[in-house]
């Protein structure tokens, strides 16, 4: 697939969220190249980043699917960071839905 600003969004729609490393293979390039075009998008806000990490790279989300972070938390987060963000995901649940 041809590494486009469009191919690039809709990539993202369609998993929800990525790394730079998943974009570099998908669109067979390099991380950097992967990490520069999300950052790109980001600027203009076509995509977030989250603040959780897979090793040093961020997370990039679709900022209208924000309900990946929850799916993302449950994935990444471990021991007491897993419990807090459990008990703030019910108390957002028990105040907002």
């Amino acid at each position: 697939m041809l590494l486009t600003k469009d191919n690039l969004v809709k990539f993202v729609r369609e998993k929800k969220y990525v790394t730079p490393t998943i974009i570099a293979e998908s669109f067979e390039t390099t991380t950097m190249i992967g990490s520069a075009a999300l950052s790109e998008l980001a600027q203009s806000k076509l995509v977030a980043i989250s603040n959780i990490k897979l090793g040093s790279s961020p997370y990039y989300y679709d900022p209208l699917q924000k309900q990946c972070l929850i799916e993302l938390g449950e994935k990444h987060l471990s021991g007491y960071e897993k419990e807090v963000f459990q008990i703030c995901q019910s108390s957002f649940r028990e105040r907002y839905c």
